[in-house]
């Protein structure tokens, strides 16, 4: 699979390309606003802030959105808020639990 090549340099920012997150916050969503929603659960993110700038907030794929049928879902009170860590060694490693290919450009 190729890449488009005007998105080469988006496609391979590091973290020091961008700005880190201090917190998230999840909130447990369900799929039942509707009579034909679907009913899907599951964690969602409700919300981004700045590590540089505690009050600000970034961009984040925080919709509320069924990610099964695309239909409204609704936030319970359940949210938690997760911190970052200074061990970001990830929980998954390359070519034990995922393979990777070099990028390639059309």
């Amino acid at each position: 699979m190729a890449f488009p090549l005007k998105f080469k340099n988006r496609l391979e920012l590091t973290r020091a390309d961008v700005d880190l997150p201090l917190e998230a916050w999840i909130v447990y969503a369900v799929c039942g606003c509707e009579h034909d929603s679907c009913g899907w659960e599951g964690w969602m993110i409700e919300c981004v802030f700045s590590g540089k700038d505690p009050e600000k907030t970034l961009k984040c794929m925080n919709e509320q959105i069924c990610p099964v049928c695309r239909k409204r879902v609704f936030r319970t009170d359940t949210q938690i808020r997760m911190v970052y860590s200074d061990d970001q060694s990830g929980s998954f490693v390359v070519g034990k639990d995922f393979e990777s290919m070099p990028m390639k450009y059309e």
